[in-house]
C-alpha cells in the first residue's frame, strides 16, 4: 500500500511539472512588456524612441540632441575651487536667448579655442546613478554649427 501511495504521489508531482513547463512556454511565447519592437527596433513600450539625429533609439527624457553656444572668452568661477569656466548657454528655437551660465564640466570631443565663440549641436545624457562627486549629465560633440 505505501508503494502504491508514493507512485500515485510520484505521478501527480510529474503531471504538475509538466502543466507547470507547458504554461511557462506559453508565457514565453506571448508579448511581456517592453516586448514590442517597432520599425527602428525600438521598443516604444518601455520608453524608447528612434531618433534621427542620434541614430539610434533613447528615451527622450534621458537623452536628447541639443545647441550650445560657447561664448569666446572663459570667466572666472568657483566651483569647489577658482577656475576658469566656458560661458555657455543652451540655445531653444523660437526662445529668447538666456543668460550665460558658467560651465564646469567637458564637452566630449570639443576643444575651446580663446577668442572664438562657438555654437555647437550636443549629445545631452542625463546618468542614472553618477558618482557623488560627477555631473549627473554628459554632454558630447555631434557638430559644429556654422
Amino acid at each position: 500500500m505505501n508503494k502504491l501511495k508514493f507512485t500515485h504521489f510520484f505521478c501527480t508531482a510529474l503531471l504538475a511539472a509538466n502543466s507547470l513547463l507547458a504554461s511557462t512556454a506559453s508565457l514565453a511565447q506571448t508579448e511581456r512588456v517592453g516586448g514590442h519592437v517597432d520599425s527602428h527596433g525600438c521598443r516604444p513600450s518601455a520608453g524608447y524612441v528612434w531618433d534621427a539625429e542620434l541614430a539610434q533609439c533613447v528615451r527622450p527624457w534621458m537623452s536628447s540632441a541639443v545647441t550650445l553656444e560657447v561664448a569666446p572668452k572663459r570667466r572666472t568661477c568657483t566651483g569647489v575651487i577658482e577656475m576658469q569656466c566656458l560661458m555657455v548657454r543652451e540655445i531653444e528655437p523660437k526662445q529668447a536667448k538666456p543668460q550665460w551660465q558658467p560651465w564646469f564640466g567637458d564637452i566630449a570631443g570639443y576643444t575651446h579655442v580663446p577668442g572664438k565663440g562657438a555654437l555647437l549641436r550636443v549629445r545631452k545624457d542625463k546618468q542614472d546613478n553618477p558618482p557623488a562627486d560627477a555631473a549627473n549629465t554628459t554632454y558630447t560633440l555631434l557638430k559644429v554649427l556654422p
